[in-house]
Parts: structure tokens; C-alpha cells; sequence
């Protein structure tokens, strides 16, 4: 129910069932609605504020990827590097989903150009 109190907007929400996941789960699920996050802001954008987009058509070179899995989305590939700890950033390849893992950090990293590739940072606080 919507209405206003004192001239202030409220909502009220009625038997609400909030449901948790670890963040494993979070890696089976398809992200594709949780990307609404993502803000675009000039050539960028961030997901969940916790990664940046750093480079569009390149890929992160001069290092070797602490692992590489296949993924549906670049937010399924950014959870896979959130839960390692050693994880400062990742490249996502959107034709074949290949999702790399790199321990470098943002200004240390290079890349050159891959068509279709997507190189992010992860904030880690």
C-alpha cells in the first residue's frame, strides 16, 4: 500500500518473504536482471559499484590467469572473482562466455585489443 504521512511518501509492504543465498548460488543463477546495477556513465560502468569496466574490445595481457571457467554473463564472471580473494580483476569474452581470473591489480594492468572482450577491476575493501 502506498500513501503519504506528514506530507512524506510511505510505503507499506505486507507479508514479504525474503529469501537468502550464499554466494556460491549466486554463480548458478542467471544475473541477467541483477545487471539493472550497472550504471553507464560515459565508455564505463560499474557493476554492483563493486568492479569497473576499465576496457571494451581488449583483453588483459602480460599475465597468466589464475583460472579460467565459462560463465553466462559478465556478473556471474564477477562473482567468480569476488569469492577469490587473490582476484583484483578479469576479462569476460561474450562470444564464448570464457570468463579469466587475473591477480592484477588496476594500475598495473594492460591489454590489448580482442574484439568482444571485456576487462573489469574489482573494488576490494
Amino acid at each position: 500500500m502506498y500513501g503519504q504521512d506528514n506530507g512524506h511518501n510511505v510505503l507499506n509492504l505486507c507479508e514479504v518473504i525474503v529469501d537468502e543465498y550464499p554466494m556460491e548460488a549466486c554463480l548458478q543463477m542467471t544475473t541477467i536482471g541483477m545487471s539493472t546495477a550497472a550504471m553507464i556513465v560515459d565508455a564505463s560502468f560499474s557493476i554492483t559499484c563493486m568492479s569497473t569496466l576499465m576496457f571494451v574490445g581488449k583483453h588483459i595481457t602480460d599475465a597468466r590467469p589464475l583460472s579460467v571457467v565459462h560463465m553466462k554473463s559478465p556478473m556471474q564472471c564477477f562473482m567468480r572473482c569476488k569469492m577469490n580473494n587473490g582476484c583484483w580483476s578479469f576479462d569476460y569474452v561474450m562470444t564464448s562466455g570464457q570468463c579469466r581470473l587475473y591477480d592484477v591489480k588496476p594500475g598495473d594492468l594492460t591489454a590489448e585489443d580482442q574484439p568482444g572482450c571485456l576487462v573489469y577491476t574489482v573494488v576490494r575493501g
